[in-house]
């Protein structure tokens, strides 16, 4: 039997979900944090993206509906937590505070010219 063939049945969503959190946290995406005045956020702006891809992976409809998920004792739910690198529960209000102040945009975009930037992409210089 061929292994290649194989090999894509394995893979399950758990594991290509928690594989792309940690993407996530690697590329360093969002370092604006510290240059913000004011109060310092509990949660980093990398955690709350993180728990935003979760709420878009798993089609959750709702802030209160990802507060109530993680909530859950499943090994599962516990296992994407710390993938988010949550060691305490957000308030379902955090959530809705910081999801509406997200940068997606401009994270996406730090991706793209990240990706471009190691592939030595050509369209990267064509976008910019």
């Amino acid at each position: 039997m061929n292994l290649a063939r194989r090999l894509p049945n394995k893979i399950t969503t758990e594991f290509f979900l928690i594989g792309i959190l940690h993407r996530i946290g690697l590329l360093s995406l969002y370092t604006d944090d510290d240059k913000k005045g004011g109060r310092p956020y509990v949660y980093p702006t990398i955690v709350i993206l993180r728990c935003y891809v979760v709420r878009i992976w798993m089609r959750i409809p709702s802030n209160n509906c990802l507060h109530y998920y993680f909530t859950i004792n499943g090994t599962y739910n516990k296992k994407i937590m710390r993938s988010c690198d949550l060691d305490t529960l957000p308030d379902k209000r955090t959530f809705d505070r910081r999801f509406k102040t997200l940068p997606v945009q401009n994270i996406i975009g730090n991706i793209g010219k990240k990706i471009c930037i190691r592939k030595n992409c050509r369209l990267y210089h064509c976008i910019s």
